[in-house]
């Protein structure tokens, strides 16, 4: 499994998709963006347990782990605690060059991830 960032040069659509190759992720972006017609802007492997990760949506920034939810599919889920961690994973997304104006995905520091808190579905 790998991280797939893409972007659409029609719509400027661009998000990251977790997939077992190019292929998939293409498809996965077009069901999503309506077009699988997109660029390759980078690939990153995924490490799983316990590399978490900072989500940026809808303005937001929360620490997640990427959970299982059926066909070789992963959702980013929020720690219990996200709320309370929130300005803190703010300013790491910012300090890695984000905003919170697009979602995205953002390497998650050592000193985050270890106050994050997680129940029992998610391998804790």
């Amino acid at each position: 499994m790998k991280f797939y960032r893409l972007h659409s040069p029609r719509s400027g659509y661009e998000m990251t998709i977790l997939a077992r190759s190019f292929e998939e992720a293409v498809e996965v972006f077009a069901e999503l963006a309506g077009s699988g017609e997109c660029e390759l802007l980078g690939v990153e492997p995924l490490q799983f347990n316990p590399s978490l990760y900072i989500g940026v949506a809808e303005g937001r920034a929360f620490v997640g782990r990427f959970v299982p939810v059926g066909r070789g599919e992963y959702w980013l889920k929020p720690a219990l605690n996200w709320q309370e961690l929130e300005a803190e994973a703010r300013a790491c997304v910012e300090a890695q060059g984000g905003t919170l104006t697009e979602a995205g995905l953002y390497r998650c520091p050592p000193e985050l991830a270890q106050r994050a808190r997680f129940g029992q579905e998610s391998g804790e």
